[in-house]
């Protein structure tokens, strides 16, 4: 039998698709995730998640102390150039328990004698009314990791949070 090649060609962009600009009152957006109910939810890297609502109104939920890049006028401590919330994932049943997860790193936890400060995998609790309460973090998982580079090239962290089972955020 003789085989016949296939040749993949581009594709014609989809013509149902279509954009629209929700909010410009956002800094350094890390991580986008959108609700069952609607609401968008993004992550800063100065520590910050807001909520835009279905009526066009942007509130912010929370305000992390991080240790996020110099220069970051919000921010808790600003010597970690990679800092920052990193990654934010929803529950699977976030509908029914308002589970976020986020990555970060803490401000006020790096020690100039070793070098290291930690990150950790936490969740929060999304109200109705919008707000993540700082009493409803829940630290499920913490590293440590380089901050100050001696040799100043700039090494990056990196870490995607994804949808795992509800008790097992993937990180990877």
């Amino acid at each position: 039998l003789a085989a016949t090649s296939a040749v993949a060609g581009p594709l014609d962009p989809p013509t149902d698709v279509g954009y629209q600009i929700l909010t410009e009152d956002v800094y350094d957006p890390m991580d986008v995730q959108v609700a069952p109910d609607g609401r968008v939810i993004v992550a800063q890297r100065d520590g910050k998640i807001k909520i835009w609502s279905q009526d066009g109104k942007l509130k912010e939920a929370i305000h992390l102390p991080v240790n996020a890049a110099r220069g970051c006028v919000d921010c808790a401590e600003t010597i970690n150039d990679d800092g920052g919330i990193y990654s934010m994932v929803l529950d699977p049943h976030f509908a029914r328990n308002g589970y976020v997860y986020v990555w970060y790193d803490r401000a006020h936890t790096g020690r100039p004698d070793t070098n290291v400060e930690d990150w950790r995998l936490s969740r929060l609790t999304l109200k109705p009314n919008s707000t993540l309460a700082k009493s409803s973090e829940k630290v499920l998982f913490t590293a440590k990791a380089w901050y100050l580079d001696p040799e100043g090239s700039q090494a990056h962290y990196g870490v995607v949070l994804e949808k795992g089972s509800p008790l097992t955020p993937q990180v990877s």
